[in-house]
């Protein structure tokens, strides 16, 4: 698979400079693969955890051919542009996608509308 230049892939989905922001990847017929959202709030039980990526979804057809992994690496590199040297994720779906990025466990938490997920870090964006 030939993938474009990373530049071309990611398209702005809300017109901010700040968060919140979403980020669509598209492939090389222009069809989108999948998206993300950065903002600073995500789950209401712990504002003082920010920012965070979330709502990561990389397309059915699309999985395990490196596109989640260029989509999180383009978000992280546009937090830092915007000051941000930490990022949080909660997983119930996919931890094993964030820990094969670096991203490190923290703790159990609560969900907005009840339950648990895995909550991770990742330092040095």
């Amino acid at each position: 698979m030939n993938l474009l230049p990373k530049k071309k892939l990611l398209k702005n989905l809300y017109t901010t400079d700040n968060l919140p922001l979403g980020l669509a990847l598209f492939n090389e017929e222009n069809n989108i693969v999948g998206f993300c959202v950065l903002k600073i709030e995500n789950l209401k039980l712990y504002p003082e955890i920010y920012p965070w990526l979330s709502d990561v979804m990389i397309l059915k057809e699309y999985r395990n051919l490196g596109y989640g992994r260029i989509l999180v690496n383009e978000a992280l590199k546009y937090l830092k542009t915007l000051g941000y040297d930490k990022v949080y994720v909660w997983t119930d779906q996919a931890p094993l996608f964030y820990e094969k990025l670096n991203f490190k466990f923290v703790q159990k938490v609560e969900k907005n509308n009840g339950g648990y997920g895995k909550l991770y870090s990742k330092e040095g964006i």
